[in-house]
């Protein structure tokens, strides 16, 4: 599974009557006496014989496939370097003594190359040598704590890999420490999907599951770490009623079982976590699919929840067979009112990275859902669509295509979160739900805006290439049902005693040839709104704030949050979160940033300042109302 190590190698011989081949990887060095591409156009005949003129030499056939770089191979002290993708080369005239050695000495450092054949054959015909070479992944996972600064350096991962033939390999480790976790080596195969899980007690688990297009060897993935709620304790010998965050659940008498299914008679902890994706689709793991008898299908959620039980180790304890346990579990906020009676229940599969199915369905009572599970992890209920389409294609700020970028698409009336992965040309295609405004992003070695795209029966196309950047920075504010209109405000400097001022009525400004834009302005409750920052480019201070437009409750009162998104690149070039919520009746982010890019260092200083709430801003001198312009 692995490559091994450059510097490990394996001689493998031709003797005089026999052919045998394998791989052997070792330094690189010697001339390299490259074959000109075309010389030798002869149809690759195995069975064609050589003249048998001369018995000390053979025609060798090599073929190479899948090679990125320059690959040398060495026949009797001979060196020979290939360095199309894909092609065939007859090395005409090798000599044949007692024993010839055959190897490959040297193979791009980001591939491994093989021979696919260890055959052997009679002289003096001539056979094809086969080398197959593929990428050597490096995949880099970030646990990140979801709602604060900081990774989560009690986290494990592992990898799971499925190919047309199914699971080829299960839990494969990463290495690594203080929430950054490390897989090197790995060896890409035709068609594999990746599955990684992240999992750390106190945190919900998570996983992603993704295709890589083999044009990157280095690739890193973020897993937001939602919390889990403070344990509650229960004697699993009688029967139970506990309720956490407004989130309860009914554990019948001797229905908890260890690992080997022996009923559990210690005292044990109960972590229930209900999960409103109303505000933060992202609490909810994965992307909103399922694998259902109508096939491959997407969901909007309607409000879930995580529940795990562990004994007093903090090893995981489970339903035992015969038994179930009936959760009530909120509403989301966005659905109270439109959710329906009934809706299919879906339990998220950590091995696949989706949402399996489940037998039980889940039902309304008032503002709950009620539903009955066997087994622990993380539920959601959900209602079934199938998908149309948004494609599009991502760029670096080079304009080069970014290959296995992920393309996030978030619905605006409705939660739903999916997400799809570059192909070797930048190119994507996102599933999302029909008739409904959606939010595009990218997330790679770098942010991008967010589009508000349409999507009609049909899908739709971006009609510009989606643009990466380590120097962009977002700002997202969501919020609850009331106030019904919350705007955001950045005002930064523009040279000399010059401020630009971005806001609903002026949304993109620029400033010596960087944008600032206010890609998307909501009106109608829960939000978001996404500034986006290409980058800094006058030193100085960027404030950030938001003010209540209309409603009638406040912005404290609010379930409001500010989430600051920048890629710090004097420490890393991945994507890193900093999710502040309102300590005050309004918040105003400020931070001295170096030109050109957002500091790390500064963020834990972003501190609180109270400024005014009231219902209308004056933003002109009269001080007259500037109206919203139509949704």
């Amino acid at each position: 599974m692995f490559g091994n190590p450059p510097a490990l190698f394996e001689q493998h011989t031709l003797k005089a009557g026999f052919l045998a081949c394998v791989l052997v990887l070792a330094g690189c060095g010697g001339e390299s006496l490259e074959l000109p591409s075309g010389e030798d156009d002869t149809p690759d005949t195995p069975d064609t014989p050589v003249d048998p003129g001369n018995p000390d030499v053979q025609d060798v056939l090599i073929s190479v496939s899948g090679l990125n770089g320059t690959l040398l191979v060495a026949i009797e002290g001979q060196q020979r370097s290939f360095s199309e993708p894909n092609g065939s080369h007859r090395l005409r005239e090798m000599p044949l003594s007692s024993e010839t050695p055959v190897t490959i000495t040297s193979a791009p450092a980001t591939q491994e190359c093989v021979f696919d054949n260890t055959e052997t054959m009679e002289a003096p015909y001539a056979d094809r040598l086969t080398i197959t070479c593929r990428n050597i992944l490096n995949l880099t996972v970030l646990a990140e704590r979801y709602g604060e600064e900081g990774t989560v350096d009690t986290a494990t991962a592992t990898m799971n890999i499925f190919n047309e033939g199914g699971v080829e390999a299960v839990d494969v480790p990463f290495v690594g420490l203080d929430g950054e976790y490390l897989l090197e080596g790995y060896v890409l195969g035709d068609h594999e999907q990746l599955v990684t899980d992240v999992q750390a007690p106190g945190f919900i688990a998570n996983a992603l599951r993704f295709v890589l297009s083999g044009q990157r060897i280095d690739v890193s993935r973020r897993f937001d770490m939602v919390p889990t709620s403070a344990a509650q304790t229960f004697d699993p010998t009688v029967e139970s009623e506990l309720s956490i965050g407004g989130a309860t659940v009914t554990i019948p008498a001797n229905s908890i079982v260890d690992a080997d299914g022996t009923p559990v008679t210690a005292t044990s902890n109960l972590y229930l976590t209900p999960l409103d994706p109303s505000l933060a689709p992202e609490v909810l793991p994965g992307g909103y699919n399922a694998a259902t008898d109508s096939g491959y299908m997407n969901f909007e959620s309607m409000g879930g929840f995580d529940i795990q039980v562990r004994d007093a180790d903090g090893n995981p304890l489970y339903i035992a067979d015969d038994a179930s346990l009936a959760v009530s579990t909120p509403v989301a906020s966005q659905e109270l009112t439109d959710a329906p009676d009934e809706t299919d229940a879906r339990v998220f599969n950590l091995t696949t990275g989706q949402w399996d199915a489940a037998t039980p369905t889940m039902t309304r009572n008032g503002d709950f859902y009620e539903v009955a599970i066997d087994q622990f992890g993380t539920w959601s209920s959900a209602l079934d669509y199938t998908p149309v389409f948004i494609t599009g294609c991502v760029v670096d700020a080079n304009g080069a295509p970014v290959a296995d970028a992920m393309v996030l698409a978030i619905g605006q009336a409705y939660i739903g979160r999916t997400f799809s992965f570059t192909n070797a040309a930048g190119q994507f295609s996102v599933p999302v739900m029909p008739e409904q405004t959606v939010f595009v992003s990218s997330r790679g070695e770098g942010g991008s805006r967010t589009f508000a795209v349409g999507t009609g029966t049909s899908g739709a196309s971006l009609g510009t290439c989606i643009r990466v950047d380590p120097n962009t920075t977002s700002v997202t504010l969501v919020w609850g049902e009331n106030p019904s209109d919350l705007d955001s405000h950045l005002r930064g400097p523009a040279g000399g005693r010059e401020q630009f001022h971005i806001y609903y009525v002026s949304k993109t400004a620029e400033v010596e040839g960087v944008n600032f834009y206010l890609d998307v302005d909501d009106v109608t409750s829960y939000g978001p709104e996404v500034v986006t920052l290409e980058g800094f480019p006058v030193a100085g201070t960027y404030s950030y704030y938001i003010h209540r437009y209309a409603g009638s409750s406040t912005i404290f009162q609010s379930p409001t949050r500010i989430s600051l998104t920048c890629v710090a690149k004097n420490t890393s070039s991945v994507l890193r979160p900093w999710i502040l919520r309102i300590a005050g009746t309004c918040l105003i982010l400020k931070s001295m940033m170096n030109s050109s890019r957002c500091l790390r260092n500064a963020i834990p200083s972003l501190t609180p300042r109270r400024i005014a709430d009231h219902r209308h801003r004056t933003d002109d001198k009269s001080g007259a109302l500037t109206p919203h312009a139509p949704a």
